[in-house]
């Protein structure tokens, strides 16, 4: 096979040396997409405004839907929807604000710190998920849904963040499920927490929203 005609014709074919430009030019394309990727607007998530009970009613049947309560499963639940998990250190990355990300096409992630116990993944996960449905699902159009990218911030706060939490906590901690749990281990709340995979705050604080506490 003839040699390139170029300073690196010792160490390659034209063909190997082809190889290379083409090579070199997907590495480029896949540069300028991901600044492309950078540069697209995002939409934020605005309250629902339903009521606590409305969206615990919401979450619990969408739990109920996905086999959440029997396999307490929440990758898969992800998994099933076609979104994914991303584990990043958030104090290092000033790319990554947003802890849930759904592209124009549909797709979507959920950012979720390295450093936190999976416990407190799992809640933060359910909490992503309460954003996913209540503010991009329900609230936007399917119009509105293929025109628009949507983005949830980690430093969100106000309503958005509330309806989220409510989402989570019945999510992962159905009415009566949790009764039951309650009332078998005697309002023990490491036990309640042990059973729910959450942290025992979250126990409390679901314990509280039911009033039975």
């Amino acid at each position: 096979m003839r040699a390139c005609s170029t300073p690196m014709a010792a160490s390659f074919t034209c063909k190997s040396f082809d190889r290379l430009k083409e090579s070199v030019q997907i590495i480029q394309w896949a540069r300028e997409m991901s600044d492309d990727i950078d540069k697209i607007e995002y939409l934020s998530p605005n309250p629902i405004y339903l009521s606590k009970s409305d969206v615990f009613y919401i979450a619990e049947r969408i739990s109920k839907q996905l086999s959440y309560p029997s396999t307490k499963n929440i990758l898969s639940v992800v998994n099933k929807l076609g979104g994914y998990i991303s584990y990043i250190d958030f104090w290092k990355s000033e790319r990554h604000t947003g802890s849930l990300v759904v592209e124009r096409n549909g797709k979507f992630r959920i950012l979720v710190p390295k450093h936190t116990s999976m416990q407190r993944d799992r809640f933060t996960i359910a909490h992503e998920l309460g954003h996913y449905f209540l503010h991009y699902m329900m609230k936007l159009t399917p119009a509105e849904r293929s025109n628009v990218a949507f983005q949830a911030d980690r430093y969100e706060g106000g309503r958005v963040e509330w309806e989220a939490n409510w989402f989570a906590a019945a999510f992962l901690m159905p009415e009566k499920e949790f009764r039951t749990v309650y009332k078998k281990s005697g309002s023990n709340f490491f036990s309640i927490a042990s059973h729910f995979h959450v942290s025992t705050r979250a126990a409390i604080t679901r314990a509280k929203s039911l009033e039975i506490q």
